[in-house]
């Protein structure tokens, strides 16, 4: 976990984990570039 957490901080992203129903959750967000393509919930441009 120290290693994700490391890299998650150097990307200025945020890591959520715990316990959800018997499974152990991570979530992990790093934020894009604002040169990245943006693309819809079906990836499209």
């Amino acid at each position: 976990m120290k290693s994700i957490q490391s890299a998650v901080k150097k990307y200025n992203g945020s890591v959520v984990a715990g316990l959800k129903n018997n499974w152990f959750e991570v979530k992990i967000l790093i934020p894009l570039k604002q040169e990245t393509v943006k693309t819809d919930h079906m990836g499209k441009r």
